[in-house]
Order: C-alpha cells, then sequence, then structure tokens
C-alpha cells in the first residue's frame, strides 16, 4: 500500500473577525501535481519489469518459451534461463518431434499455448509492468480464433516457472 502525502499551506486570512485570527487552508495543486508524478515515477523506477498475476513477482531477465508440434499436439517448455536461445533449446528438447517449432517465449512475463480438437492452436506473451497471465491468456485465444473455435488451455507459463498452470488435456 502507498501513501501520498498532501502539502497543505496556511495562508492568513486578509480580514480578521473580532477576536482574533483565524487560517485559511489552502492546497497547492501545483505541489501537489509534482508530489504526485513524483510518487508515480518513483513506484515505476522501483519495479521494472515485475509482471503480476494473482501475487506472482516474476524475477527480472528470467525467460521462458514453448515449443508445439501441430501434428501430435505435443508441446514442451523452458523456463527460468538466462536467454532466450536457452529457454527455446529446452523447449524444443522437451518436444522433440520432426515438426515442433517455438511458438512463443517471454521474459519478464508469461505465455500462453491453446488449442482446440480441429487442430487450431494459439501461443501468446503478456510481458513488462502490469503483464498477467490472463491477458496471455486471451492473446493466445485471440490468435486461435483466427483459425479455429472452441480452444482450450494448453498452458500458461511464467517466465521463471513461479506461475505454471497445466490442465489436463483430453
Amino acid at each position: 500500500m502507498m501513501a501520498i502525502l498532501l502539502i497543505i499551506e496556511t495562508e492568513q486570512a486578509s480580514a480578521r473577525p473580532i477576536g482574533g485570527h483565524i487560517p485559511t487552508w489552502r492546497i497547492d495543486m501545483a505541489r501537489v501535481s509534482v508530489l504526485c508524478a513524483l510518487v508515480a515515477l518513483t513506484v515505476g523506477v522501483l519495479s521494472p519489469g515485475k509482471a503480476r498475476s494473482e501475487g506472482v513477482q516474476i524475477r527480472d531477465g528470467s525467460y521462458a518459451a514453448i515449443a508445439y508440434s501441430p501434428s501430435t499436439k505435443a508441446f514442451g517448455y523452458g523456463y527460468d534461463y538466462n536467454s532466450r536461445s536457452s529457454a527455446e533449446q529446452a523447449a524444443l528438447r522437451n518436444c522433440p518431434h520432426a515438426d515442433a517449432r517455438v511458438v512463443t517465449w517471454v521474459s519478464g512475463g508469461f505465455c500462453a499455448l491453446v488449442e482446440s480438437d480441429d487442430g487450431s492452436w494459439g501461443a501468446a506473451a503478456d510481458w513488462g509492468v502490469g503483464s498477467s497471465n490472463l491477458r496471455a491468456l486471451d492473446q493466445a485465444r485471440l490468435e486461435a480464433e483466427k483459425h479455429g473455435k472452441s480452444h482450450r488451455v494448453v498452458l500458461i507459463l511464467s517466465s521463471d516457472g513461479s506461475y505454471i498452470h497445466r490442465p489436463a488435456r483430453k
């Protein structure tokens, strides 16, 4: 939780009522705007590349990839690698089929794979500050809908492996 401080200044009233001085309060909106901008900038600078989903903090610099074989509907994945190529190689090793290929990769975020019985599939990723597993899934579904309908989730994966959703397949 973040608290924002407001700068409130007192200013003496120009007319003094009988009996003494009554201060008036005003908020210096220019200072409040600058303060809010500094707080927003600080939050952005202190958490670059942090992706969140259901309370998950993803390690910066982590990579994940998903490989898929359309003919066999097999898939493989790799996560928590220090480079894209290492994650892609791991995904392909875990999906050893002739037509397997890397269908998505991500650093500091989430990637997803969906498929249907008619052979259509889709894959996508969502990364950076504010990324989520649901946005990656939505993008994968949109990609798959270009080719077919009624898609089911195969895999949703964070780049560091702290979130892996792999429902049972039919």
